[in-house]
This record gives C-alpha cells, sequence and structure tokens, in this order.
C-alpha cells in the first residue's frame, strides 16, 4: 500500500469491522481482531518474503473501497493455492483422498490422526496436530444444529465443496469447546437456477420479499443481504423484458417452480402468490423514483433501472453462504480450549476451524484468506517450538 501510495492503518480497517458488526454482542473479539489485524500486515510480507509470493496494485471490492485487498499478480485463491503447493512439495508430504476423522488421544494428550484412505483406515502419529479443515456451510445437518432455526441451506453454497465441519467435529470429540452462537459468511442471494448465477451481482436489480415489499438498497453489504435474505427464507428477483440474455434465462426456466411470468405486473404477482396491489405500488413506488434518479432505499442513481416493458419475470432467491463462522475455542496461539480454560495439549485449529472470534453476523471482505493464513502462521510457528 505504501509503494502505490495508499492511505490506510490497522485502526481504519478496526473501526470499519466495528462499524460493519458492532460493539454490543458477544463477538468480535476486538482485542483479538486488532492482533489478527496487526499479524496479517505481517502475513502478507512473509508470504512475499519467504515464499517469493509476488502482488499486483491492492484493490477495494464493492463496498469496501479502501485499497486493501492484496491479489496475487495474476488470478486469485486459486493462484494463491498453488503457488504454496508449489512452495511446500519438496518440504512435506502433501496426502490427497485421506479424511481426517478422529483423533489419536493418550493420556489426554493429542497423539495424531486416524484417517480414511483409499487403502482403508490408517493412523497417523504426529507431536502436534493442526486442524485447518474448514467450517462446515456444505454440512445441512451441522447448520441445523449449530444454527437451529435458520434458512441456510448448504445446497446454496459456494463454499469449499469438503465444508463438512470434520476437524470441528474431532475437535469436540475430544474435549473442545465450541464457540457460542455460529453464524455465516454470507455472500448475497443465489438462485437455484444455475442460468440466473450472475444476476445476483447485477445491482440495477430489486428484489422483493413475500409480502410484495423491498426490503433493502440491494447495493448494500453483501453479507448484510445474505442476513436479510435469511430472515425472509425466500425473496423474488424483479425484471421485465428489455434485458434479452435474462428473458431466454427466464423462459427457459419457468416449469421449474422457481421462476414466475406475468404480463402485467398484477399477473406476475398472482402468479407467485403475492398480493397483486402490493407488488404494484412496490414497482410504481420503484418507477417514480427512477425518473427522480432518488431512490427511497438510497439506492445510487447510477443503478436504478425501472421496470417497464412487459412481460415481467420474477426469480425466487435464498440467503447464499461461502463458509461459516464458528468453530473450537482457542488461545492466542490457536491451540485449542476445553470448557475449563485449559489447553487439549498438542492440538491447534486455524482459520474456519476457530474463526467466530473474528466476527458477529458481518463478513468482512477479504479477512477469510487473511484470518486462515495467519492463524495457520501462527499456529505453526508455535507447533515447531
Amino acid at each position: 500500500q505504501k509503494e502505490y501510495g495508499i492511505e490506510d492503518s490497522v485502526d481504519n480497517w478496526l473501526a470499519l469491522w466495528k462499524e460493519r458488526n458492532g460493539e454490543d454482542g458477544q463477538y468480535p473479539d476486538y482485542d483479538r481482531v486488532k492482533t489478527l489485524i496487526e499479524e496479517g500486515n505481517r502475513t502478507i510480507q512473509w508470504l512475499h518474503d519467504y515464499t517469493s509470493y509476488q502482488y499486483r496494485k491492492p484493490e477495494g471490492f464493492g463496498v469496501d473501497p479502501v485499497e486493501r485487498l492484496h491479489f496475487p499478480v495474476e488470478g486469485g485463491g486459486a493462484a494463491l493455492m498453488s503457488h504454496l503447493s508449489a512452495f511446500a512439495q519438496d518440504k512435506m508430504t502433501i496426502l490427497f483422498s485421506h479424511r481426517g476423522v478422529k483423533l489419536i488421544l493418550e493420556d489426554g494428550r493429542v497423539a495424531g490422526v486416524v484417517a480414511e484412505t483409499p487403502e482403508g483406515e490408517k493412523e497417523f502419529r504426529a507431536k502436534k496436530v493442526i486442524l485447518a479443515t474448514g467450517g462446515f456451510a456444505r454440512n445441512q445437518e451441522l447448520l441445523d444444529r449449530f444454527i437451529p432455526d435458520s434458512n441456510f441451506k448448504a445446497d446454496v453454497s459456494v463454499a469449499y465443496p469438503y465444508s463438512n465441519g470434520d476437524g470441528i467435529l474431532m475437535a469436540e470429540e475430544a474435549g473442545a469447546a465450541l464457540y457460542e452462537n455460529p453464524w455465516v459468511n454470507g455472500l448475497k442471494a443465489a438462485s437455484k437456477v444455475a442460468d440466473l448465477g450472475a444476476y445476483t451481482w447485477d445491482y440495477s436489480k430489486i428484489y422483493v420479499d413475500k409480502t410484495g415489499k423491498r426490503f433493502v438498497d440491494e447495493f448494500c453489504h453483501y453479507a448484510i443481504f445474505t442476513n436479510l435474505v435469511e430472515e425472509r427464507g425466500v425473496v423474488f428477483l424483479l425484471a421485465d423484458s428489455s434485458d434479452e440474455k435474462l428473458v431466454q434465462a427466464m423462459e427457459a426456466n419457468l416449469s421449474g417452480g422457481e421462476v414466475f411470468k406475468g404480463e402485467t405486473i398484477e399477473e406476475l404477482a398472482e402468479n407467485m402468490g403475492i398480493d397483486p396491489v402490493v407488488l404494484a405500488e412496490t414497482v410504481k413506488v420503484y418507477n417514480e423514483g427512477c425518473a427522480k434518479g432518488e431512490d427511497e432505499f438510497g439506492k445510487p442513481a447510477a443503478l436504478l433501472a425501472p421496470l417497464q416493458t412487459g412481460p415481467f419475470y420474477a426469480a425466487s432467491y435464498y440467503a447464499q453462504t461461502m463458509g461459516t463462522f464458528g468453530g473450537v475455542k482457542t488461545d492466542d496461539t490457536y491451540r485449542v480450549l476445553k470448557e475449563d480454560g485449559s489447553l487439549i495439549e498438542n492440538l491447534y485449529a486455524v482459520g474456519e476451524c476457530s474463526n467466530r472470534f473474528a466476527y458477529n453476523n458481518v463478513y468482512m471482505s477479504g479477512s477469510a484468506v487473511m484470518l486462515a493464513l495467519t492463524t495457520g502462521r501462527i499456529a505453526g510457528a508455535d507447533a515447531a517450538k
């Protein structure tokens, strides 16, 4: 950032963190968040110095405009993982198709892992074990257990496919304390119709809930949008016939129960099971705002696009996740704790296995990779002592 003349500081990001997540809840633990941000800066430098990782000019993202996201020269997360894998391959053995299922305990201390392998179960003995298996966004049973009565669904998550909570469950079985009140890392909303996925990020579109009313400026932070959608269970993206590509996608999926059509707004509402009077009024008020360049929810005028050309369409959208906030409790070096605060010796948890301390219910853009790399670096250094 200094190289490109970008003004930023730990306190700047911490202030935004507090603005987004608030200061009244049990989490975040802002002392740990501040340390995480400070150590994250060191991780950025460490990656460059130790692994020769190269960055392009820092960037902002959407409603987080400060240029603090450090992407590789080319690509994104996949490029980072390719680089780290290439760097590590001659320094350690990486075993694929091996799934950890149980920790080996001897006299209360962790002594290794039992894993399912292509040849059957095997024991892997180790002086220290670091759990880095991610969260539970792809495990519906754990979503229902850890976030009961919510509307989060594993089948519309874009989290890593093996985000099944394996490490969290292994640690729990070994006596680890779990974080209270887990939540999700929200990523706007998702349609179950594959052809409509890209429109999640079209901020010119509007959404209504089951009452036929809009509920937010659609240009809000994507994680805040996720939380609002989750409260409602399902929301509906509205569109007219001005976008030929979108019309084709809608028409191709009318029979699946996720897409609706009407020659008028009132007919569309009836086919959606929504009060026609309410939806018509919602669209009328929105179109009037478009004409004035003043949206009732404050959406920027440049993103206002009236719904005028019939036929009209709607598609169901659901709260989409890209990860979870939860896991097992750890100390400052990510050693796993029991309920009484004592250590499970020789056991560490990093990344989404132990990230609840950093968030309330709103994700901070760029922080997941930073948290994963930084907690892993700190735990690895401690484990190697």
